[in-house]
């Protein structure tokens, strides 16, 4: 913002040019008011992009979203693909071996079933599956 050329006139980087007089001063009360419906609006925003942030990163709703934050969980997401690729291979080295795959589904027990499935859906399948 640059300062006022002489006392009777403010002159902002934008151009606008306000002489003060009694009639600016009273319409002032509904710029401020358009300006607080403006930033009402924009935290609205910030809060929304916020929760698909924590949505995408599987943060608690009310957690805070920082970059440090992001970049911790993502770190901690990275680790934990890299264990599971990790895993994958070693199960595709084991299953080029037809002997030690065979003897892998012999002793392969199916899980039982929890009994907070039918809670969440996860109770039976359709058509008998």
């Amino acid at each position: 913002m640059s300062y006022p050329r002489n006392s009777g006139e403010r002159q902002w980087t934008t151009g606008l040019c306000f002489a003060p007089s009694s009639t600016t001063v009273k319409s002032w009360g509904g710029f401020n008011k358009i300006l607080k419906d403006q930033l009402q609006q924009l935290q609205q925003e910030v809060l929304g992009i916020e929760m698909r942030w924590r949505m995408q990163l599987n943060l608690p709703p009310f957690a805070t979203v920082s970059p440090k934050a992001v970049m911790d969980q993502m770190q901690a997401e990275i680790r934990q693909l890299k264990r599971e690729v990790a895993v994958i291979k070693q199960d595709l080295h084991t299953f080029q071996d037809i002997e030690l795959l065979k003897g892998w589904l012999k002793s392969y027990k199916i899980p039982k079933k929890h009994e907070m499935d039918d809670l969440f859906g996860g109770g039976s399948f359709p058509f008998g599956y």
